[in-house]
């Protein structure tokens, strides 16, 4: 299975104790990303479906949380020529 490489980095307001961190750092970490240095940006190769299940999870996290935090940004690149390595192998 074709792995992709994925950077995401994401911002949070108002996170007392780390609250929502500490929820969502282990789903990204879970899907092989991997912190990089003392920043709030994570990296690594994993699959697609890997990806769009840590994405799903990582969202739902985010839907339901109840307290004060709240995404400021999120932004995440997913490398072009895995993509299309990929649907050149899925056709």
């Amino acid at each position: 299975m074709s792995t992709i490489r994925v950077i995401l980095r994401m911002s949070l307001n108002n996170d007392q104790n780390s609250a929502l961190r500490n929820m969502l750092v282990p789903i990204l970490e879970g899907a092989g990303l991997v912190r990089q240095t003392k920043t709030a940006t994570y990296e690594g190769d994993i699959s697609l479906s890997d990806l769009r299940d840590m994405m799903r999870l990582f969202w739902r996290t985010m839907d339901t949380y109840l307290g004060p935090a709240y995404l400021d940004h999120f932004w995440m690149y997913a490398d072009r020529n895995a993509l299309e390595d990929y649907e050149a192998e899925a056709a």
